[in-house]
C-alpha cells in the first residue's frame, strides 16, 4: 500500500447498502452472504464505484460479527474481500459496523474486544489495505474496535462516528469528544458518516477538524430517506450533494465518500467539483481531556473530586469490602452535582480485588455520569485496566522519578493516549527544595517525551505535606508549583494533605485551593463540596507561615461557631431511578414498601422518573447510556411492586413490539419495552430481525393488540415500510407505533403509521389508543 494514503485527496465509495437492494430482489440473510452466493453482483458494484472515480472501496462486511452470523464470520469476512480485490479499485479497506450491543450493560468490553478482534483475525494474511470502523454510535465501541485492530494487525485504522441533527451520537458523544478519543488511540484517520445529508455534516466535520490532526473524512447520507412505491428515495441530488461537500473540503477535509443513498453518481459529482488541491485543517489549540459525553477544555483550575478514595474512610472501605457500589457510585454522582469535572478513582484497599472492583466501579461511572475519569491506583494492572476500558481521553494517578514507575506506568499512557500525573518524588522521597522536585519534574517530562506523550499531556503535582508537621511545607509546595509551570506543562495538586492535624480543615483546604488557583492551578484534587464558603484571614497567614499564625488560627477556630456542612439530601427511590442507581433503588423501595402502597411507589416515584427522564432525553441533557440506566432500575423496581399492583392497573393494553426484518439493533426496543411495561401496559417483545410472517402470526394470536415497529438503520426502513404495508392488508384498522434513529414523521405519514419520538411518546400514543 502506498504510504499514508490518507494524507492525500481520497475518495471512497458510497452506499454498497443501497446498490444491493437495488440489484438484488431478495437478499439472503444475511445480507452479507451474497459474497457467497452472488459474488459478481457485489464485485459490479465495487467497479461501479472504482469506475466512478472511488480510490478505495469497504469490504462488504459491515454486519458481519459472531453476534449477527454465528460461526460465519471469517466464511463471509472472506468473501467479502475476495470480492473487493477482485474489483478495479485501487485500494480495499475491511469494513467493520457496529455490533448492536452496549459495551459495559449488554456486553463487557472484553466481549466486544472479542468479537472485534475475531474479524480482524479472520482477514490476518489477506491484501487490503485498510481497516474501516464505521457508522459506531458508542465511545466505548469505538475504543473496543480500535485495539483490537491495532493490537492484531499492522494495517491502518480509520474510524467513523455517526451523529444526528444536533451533533450528538444517540449516546450523546459529540464529534469533539470522539475525535480526542480517536486521536489518542492513534488512528489513520476520524470521520463522520450515516444519519445525516452533507448540508447538516459542515457543523459535524468543523468540529471533528478544529479537535484532530489527523486526516478526516465525510461519507453523509442522501439526505433524508422517503418511501415511494416501496422503494426509498433520498432527496438530495448527486449535484447537489456535491456542492455541500466541495464546502466542507474548505474546512480541511480531504477525504470523501458517501453513505446510505449515495450512488456511483455522487462520487462522480463530488470528483469533478473538488480539485487535488489539499485543504489545510486548522492546528487544534489547546489540550482537552473527555469523557463520552464531556469535554474538558485545560484552559482553567478543574476541579477532581477525592471522595472516591478508601483513604481515612471508615464507612467507604466497608462498602468496598462488601462491594456495595450503589455507594461508591453515589459518591462520584454527588461530587458531579458539586461541580466536579473530573473524578480521581482509588479504591486500592488491602484484602479486596482491586483489578476486578476497579472494572466494574469504571463501567457503572461511565454509564450514569459524564465525568472523566482520573485513574488512581500504585498497582499498573489497575491502571491499565481502568484506562483500557473507559471511553475518552482521562488522566492517570500517577507516575514518580523512581525507575520503577516510570517504567511501568508511562508506557500505559502512551499506548491509550492519556494524561498523567507526575509525582515529584523518586527512590530518595520528596525533596526538600524547589530545585529538587523541579528536576525530577523534568525527568518525568524528558521520558514521557521519549515515549511520545506530550507536554501537555504532563500534569506535575509538586506534593502538598502537612502544614502542621512542618512549617513552610504549603508556601515550598506553591514555590515549586511556580517553578514547575515556568517548564511549559500543566500542574495538578492534591490539596487535602494541607490541612492535616488542624481544626477546621475544610477551610484550610479552601484556602489553599484559592491559593494555588491564583498561581494557575491545573488539576485541583479536592472534595468539591468545601469551595463554596468563606475563608479567615487566620487561615491564609497559617498557610502563609506568618509567626505565630498556628497559634492564632486554632484560638480562631475555637472562638469561632462550628459551621455544619449541609448535608446531603437522602435519596429517594425517584432520584435513585434517575441516576441509573438499581440496587439503591431497590433497597429504598424494600424499605419504604412498608409505608407506601405499591401503586403510590410506582405514581409517586417510577412515573415520575421515567417522565423526567423523558424531559432530559428530549432536551439533550440525558442520552441512552442514562435512559438504560434509569429503565434498567426502574423496571427493578416495577418487578418487586408488579405482584402488589391493582389487577386493572397492570394490564391496561397490549403492545407487540418487534424490531424490524435485517436489523439487529434492540437499544431503543428494549427501553420502549421497560418504560411502557412501567406505565402497566402488557409487552410482547418479539426480537430483532423479525420476519414479516412472524409479525403477522402473532397480531393472528394477540389481536385486538398495538403494533410497535423499531429500525435504527436506514438500509432497513424500507424493510419496515414493507412489514407495515404487509400487516395492513390483513390488519387495516391496527394501530401501528414506529420509531428510531432514522424514522421521522414525515417517514410514518408516508407510510400510514404513528410515529413515536421516544418511548415516552410511544407511552402518550398508547394512553391515546386505549383511553387509559
Amino acid at each position: 500500500m502506498k504510504d499514508n494514503i490518507f494524507s492525500d485527496i481520497l475518495f471512497l465509495d458510497g452506499a454498497m447498502g443501497s446498490l444491493l437492494l437495488e440489484s438484488v430482489e431478495d437478499l439472503p440473510e444475511p445480507p452479507e452472504a451474497i459474497n457467497v452466493t452472488d459474488p459478481q453482483i457485489v464485485i459490479d458494484i465495487h467497479n461501479r464505484y472504482a469506475a466512478s472515480g472511488s480510490d478505495a472501496v469497504y469490504t462488504n462486511t459491515f454486519g458481519v460479527n459472531r453476534l449477527k452470523v454465528g460461526d460465519r464470520v471469517s466464511e463471509l469476512i472472506n468473501a467479502g474481500i475476495d470480492c473487493a480485490l477482485s474489483s478495479n479499485a485501487t485500494y480495499v479497506g475491511l469494513d467493520i459496523g457496529p455490533l448492536g450491543k452496549i459495551v459495559g450493560d449488554s456486553i463487557t468490553f472484553e466481549e466486544a474486544y472479542d468479537l472485534f478482534a475475531e474479524i480482524i483475525l479472520a482477514a490476518k494474511g489477506r491484501e487490503i489495505d485498510f481497516i474501516a470502523i464505521e457508522t459506531m454510535m458508542d465511545l466505548g465501541e469505538v475504543k473496543a474496535a480500535i485495539l483490537a485492530a491495532k493490537e492484531n494487525c499492522d494495517l491502518p485504522v480509520i474510524v467513523s462516528m455517526t451523529f444526528d441533527e444536533r451533533g450528538k451520537s444517540p449516546f450523546g458523544v459529540t464529534p469533539a469528544a470522539f475525535a480526542i478519543t480517536a486521536e489518542s488511540l492513534r488512528v489513520a484517520a476520524i470521520g463522520a458518516n450515516c444519519s445525516v445529508g452533507p448540508d447538516k455534516m459542515y457543523d459535524i466535520a468543523r468540529e471533528l477538524v478544529t479537535h484532530t490532526s489527523r486526516p478526516v473524512f465525510i461519507k453523509a447520507n442522501a439526505g433524508l430517506p422517503v418511501i415511494t412505491d416501496g422503494k426509498v428515495i433520498y432527496d438530495i441530488t448527486p449535484d447537489e450533494y456535491a456542492a455541500h461537500i466541495a464546502r466542507i473540503h474548505r474546512l480541511g477535509v480531504n477525504i470523501f465518500g458517501g453513505c446510505c443513498g449515495t450512488t456511483p453518481d455522487f462520487v462522480a459529482a463530488m470528483k469533478a467539483v473538488i480539485s487535488d488541491t489539499l485543504r489545510p485543517a486548522p492546528i487544534p489549540q489547546g489540550a482537552y481531556l473527555c469523557s463520552a459525553r464531556r469535554v474538558v477544555t485545560v484552559d482553567h483550575t478543574i476541579t477532581v473530586g477525592e471522595r472516591i478514595n478508601p483513604t481515612g474512610k471508615k464507612r467507604f472501605q466497608q462498602a468496598l469490602r462488601n462491594e456495595e457500589l450503589d455507594y461508591i457510585i453515589g459518591e462520584g454522582v454527588t461530587q458531579m452535582e458539586n461541580g466536579a469535572e473530573i473524578l480521581d478513582v482509588n479504591l486500592g484497599l488491602n484484602g479486596i480485588d482491586e483489578q476486578g472492583l476497579m472494572r466494574r466501579i469504571v463501567d457503572r461511572l461511565n454509564l450514569v455520569t459524564d465525568a472523566v475519569i482520573m485513574a488512581d491506583s500504585s498497582d499498573p494492572a489497575v491502571l491499565e485496566c481502568a484506562v483500557r476500558r473507559t471511553p475518552g481521553k482521562g488522566v492517570i494517578n500517577s507516575v514518580n522519578g523512581s525507575e520503577s514507575s516510570l517504567d511501568n506506568v508511562l508506557p500505559i499512557a502512551a499506548k491509550y493516549g492519556w494524561a498523567v500525573i507526575g509525582l515529584t518524588l523518586d527512590e530518595q522521597g520528596i525533596p526538600a527544595t524547589v530545585e529538587g522536585r523541579v528536576n525530577i519534574a523534568k525527568r518525568i517530562i524528558e521520558r514521557a517525551a521519549a515515549l511520545g506523550i506530550p507536554r501537555e499531556d504532563v500534569y506535575i503535582d509538586c506534593l502538598t505535606m502537612a502544614e502542621a508537621g512542618e512549617r513552610g511545607n504549603a508556601m515550598l509546595t506553591l514555590q515549586s508549583h511556580k517553578s514547575i509551570a515556568a517548564l511549559g506543562c500543566h500542574t495538578a495538586l492534591g490539596l487535602s494533605n494541607v490541612s492535616f492535624g488542624m481544626p477546621r480543615r475544610e477551610e484550610l483546604n479552601r484556602a489553599f485551593y484559592r491559593m494555588a488557583a491564583e498561581q494557575g492551578l491545573t488539576l485541583a484534587i479536592i472534595n468539591p463540596s468545601m469551595l463554596n464558603g468563606e475563608t479567615s484571614q487566620q487561615a491564609y497567614d497559617f498557610l502563609l507561615n506568618r509567626p505565630n499564625s498556628a497559634e492564632r488560627y486554632i484560638a480562631y477556630a475555637d472562638q469561632s461557631a462550628v459551621t455544619v456542612a449541609p448535608t446531603r439530601e437522602a435519596p429517594t427511590i425517584m432520584s435513585a431511578i434517575l441516576s441509573g442507581q438499581k440496587e439503591l433503588a431497590v433497597r429504598l423501595t424494600q424499605e419504604t414498601l412498608g409505608d407506601l402502597s405499591p401503586m403510590d411507589i410506582v405514581n409517586g416515584q417510577i412515573i415520575p422518573a421515567l417522565d423526567r427522564a423523558g424531559e432530559l432525553f428530549e432536551k439533550g441533557k440525558y442520552f441512552l447510556p442514562q435512559l438504560i440506566g434509569c429503565a434498567d432500575s426502574a423496571s427493578a423496581v416495577f418487578d418487586i411492586l408488579r405482584s402488589g399492583l391493582p389487577t386493572d392497573n397492570s394490564d391496561k393494553g397490549l403492545l407487540l413490539l418487534a424490531t424490524v426484518k435485517g436489523d439487529i439493533h434492540e437499544i431503543g426496543k428494549n427501553i420502549v419495552k421497560a418504560v411502557v411495561e412501567n406505565y402497566g401496559y402488557r409487552v410482547i417483545d418479539l426480537g430483532k430481525d423479525v420476519d414479516y410472517d412472524v409479525i403477522i402470526q402473532a397480531i393472528d394470536d394477540h389481536y385486538p393488540c398495538v403494533l410497535g415497529l423499531s429500525a435504527l438503520m436506514t438500509t432497513t426502513a424500507e424493510n419496515m415500510a414493507e412489514t407495515i404495508r404487509r400487516v395492513r392488508k390483513k390488519y387495516p384498522n391496527i394501530e401501528i407505533l414506529i420509531g428510531g434513529a432514522v424514522i421521522t414523521e414525515e417517514f410514518a405519514m408516508v407510510n400510514g403509521a404513528t410515529y413515536c419520538h421516544d418511548a415516552a411518546d410511544t407511552v402518550k400514543k398508547m394512553k391515546a389508543y386505549y383511553g387509559n
